[in-house]
């Protein structure tokens, strides 16, 4: 399975991580992990992570949204395109078509 990290925060009221996995069905799985005072609003504990798939079949859509290529490598256009500040953009564009929501907190 191939991995991209698209975040990778830290600061003094915590950090936040969101990675993203190709499968072998060629879907992508996404997960985060948050840590600190920014997960207030959902955790008591300080701790929530989560993890979603986007299927193979939603990925033409996708690709459509990120300004993709269909011929492009889709894990190096995130690399370029939405790593940082704009990984947010990412979850942002992909929200509704997310499979199989899971979070931890």
């Amino acid at each position: 399975m191939t991995t991209i990290e698209l975040r990778h925060e830290r600061s003094p009221a915590g950090s936040r991580h969101l990675a993203v996995h190709a499968l072998p069905d060629g879907g992508l799985r996404v997960e985060g992990h948050d840590l600190g005072a920014g997960t207030e609003w959902i955790s008591d504990d300080g701790e929530y992570e989560w993890s979603y798939v986007l299927h193979a079949d939603d990925l033409p859509e996708l690709r459509r949204r990120l300004g993709a290529d269909p011929t492009d490598d889709l894990l190096e256009h995130l690399r370029r395109h939405y790593t940082g500040d704009a990984s947010y953009e990412f979850e942002r564009l992909t929200r509704d078509l997310r499979r199989g929501f899971w979070s931890w907190r």
